[in-house]
């Protein structure tokens, strides 16, 4: 039993595209559209276990872009700051996740952001 790590991050990616679509969808039905900025947490813990993965070289850059711009096209249905997340991303890729606080005040800031 081996181990494929480039189907294993393409079917988890899929799998949160997946849950925040079908989660926004029956938050709206019920009423709750102000809980809908919360399915956030969910997309930036996505983006930043993808951006571990990468700098710890367990996928490939072509695989990594790949998953990010789904992940990023997603923002628009959440009503997401792209903006913020793309600050996150660059910052992150240059070692400021190393900063104590900084995925936490980077998920806040995008949670909170319209």
């Amino acid at each position: 039993l081996t181990f494929d790590s480039e189907t294993f991050y393409s079917n988890w990616v899929e799998s949160v595209i997946l849950y925040i679509t079908k989660s926004k969808l029956q938050l709206i039905e019920s009423g709750k559209e102000n809980k809908v900025r919360l399915l956030k947490g969910s997309l930036i813990k996505t983006i930043n276990t993808l951006l571990f993965a990468l700098h710890n070289s367990r996928i490939k850059m072509e695989l990594y872009s790949k998953l990010i711009n789904k992940l990023i096209d997603l923002t628009k249905e959440i009503e997401g700051n792209k903006h913020v997340l793309s600050i996150y991303i660059r910052l992150y890729r240059l070692g400021l996740f190393r900063v104590k606080g900084f995925n936490f005040i980077f998920a806040k800031l995008f949670i909170r952001l319209k």
